[in-house]
């Protein structure tokens, strides 16, 4: 059924090359108006949400790796993203349509992206605790001035093995060791303020 909705652009196209510009406003006012005619013309010109995806996101195929997500998933944001421009743009504000609906795609993909990302970021607080607890592992700084530092009673022991899990960012529900104890991060970090764990 595709391969004969596009034969029935290209007929379109083949009789005025302008049936599906996005320069014509009467075609955006058309299309706001026939849901036929807009869904012709999201699939004619398609090639703009990819345009918004390689030039303001990236490469596709590693946005796919990284993120563990479907191509069709981008794709179909665009599209989405691409009808949500079409019904929700003023062709009275004088800005032209395919710069308002890239904008609408790469916000729409971009949002998806990071509410589907599976990093974890810590709090700042947190961050500054473990580069303090860093500066204190590699003999720059005592740990009683680590503990000043930071307002924080914490074993240390236990951020041993948090700085030898990764160098990267963690997340406090990760599991520190494997013995009955089952010790997560955030067990081991204390609020010495509030004497509450954090």
């Amino acid at each position: 059924m595709k391969n004969s909705y596009s034969d029935y652009i290209n007929i379109n196209l083949r009789k005025d090359e302008n049936y599906y510009s996005l320069y014509d406003m009467k075609n955006l006012l058309r299309a706001k108006n026939d849901k036929d005619y807009c869904g012709e013309l999201m699939e004619a010109n398609e090639n703009l949400i990819w345009f918004s995806v390689h030039k303001y996101i990236g490469n596709v195929d590693k946005l796919v790796a990284i993120n563990s997500i479907d191509k069709d998933d981008i794709v179909q944001l665009g599209r989405i993203s691409f009808l949500k421009s079409i019904t929700g743009y003023d062709t009275t504000r004088g800005i032209k349509f395919s710069s308002y609906a890239v904008t609408a795609i790469v916000r729409e993909i971009r949002t998806y992206l990071r509410d589907v990302s599976n990093l974890v970021r810590l709090p700042r607080q947190k961050q500054k605790m473990l580069t303090d607890f860093r500066l204190y592992y590699e003999g720059y700084i005592s740990f009683e001035e680590f503990q000043k530092r930071t307002d924080y009673k914490v074993k240390k022991e236990e951020m041993i093995k948090i700085l030898n899990l990764k160098e990267k960012m963690i997340s406090f529900e990760e599991l520190l060791t494997r013995s009955s104890e089952n010790l997560i991060v955030g067990d081991i970090v204390y609020d010495q303020k509030t004497n509450v764990e954090t």
